[in-house]
C-alpha cells in the first residue's frame, strides 16, 4: 500500500542570480521610470532563463508597470530588438499590452518569421 503525501523537503530551485534578476525587476518598478537601479547592470551578467526571471517579475506585476518603466528597461538593455526569443515571448505582449509602439515593428517582423506557437500565442492574445 502506497501513502500519498508531500515530499519531506520544499525544493527550492531560486539562485542567488534568479534572486537577484527578480529584485532587479521590482527595483525599476519601485522607480517608476525616473532611472535605473544601481546594480542595473548585472542584466547583462545574465543568462536567457535569468533574464527570464527578470521578465516574468516584470509581467507578474503587470499593474504597478507602465510606459515610463518600459521606456526605461529598454533604454538600459534595448529589449525590444533582443535576439533571445524567451525574451521576446514576454517583453512584446507586455509592450503591446501597453501600447509601447517600439515594440510594434519588431513584434510583427517576429511572428512572420517565427513559427512556434509558444513564442507566438502570448503575442498574439496581446494584440
Amino acid at each position: 500500500m502506497y501513502i500519498v503525501e508531500l515530499a519531506p523537503v520544499t525544493l527550492d530551485f531560486s539562485t542567488p542570480n534568479s534572486t537577484e534578476s527578480a529584485q532587479l525587476a521590482l527595483d525599476y518598478i519601485a522607480l517608476n521610470g525616473t532611472g535605473h537601479p544601481e546594480k542595473y547592470a548585472d542584466y547583462f551578467g545574465y543568462d536567457s532563463n535569468t533574464r527570464v526571471v527578470f521578465h516574468d517579475t516584470l509581467q507578474g506585476n503587470y499593474d504597478q508597470v507602465n510606459l515610463a518603466i518600459l521606456i526605461q528597461v529598454d533604454a538600459d538593455y534595448d529589449v525590444s530588438n533582443t535576439i533571445d526569443p524567451e525574451v521576446k515571448q514576454r517583453w512584446f505582449p507586455m509592450g503591446l499590452g501597453l501600447e509601447y509602439q517600439p515594440v510594434y515593428d519588431p513584434a510583427h517582423t517576429w511572428i512572420c518569421s517565427m513559427g512556434r506557437a509558444k513564442y507566438l500565442t502570448p503575442v498574439y492574445q496581446s494584440l
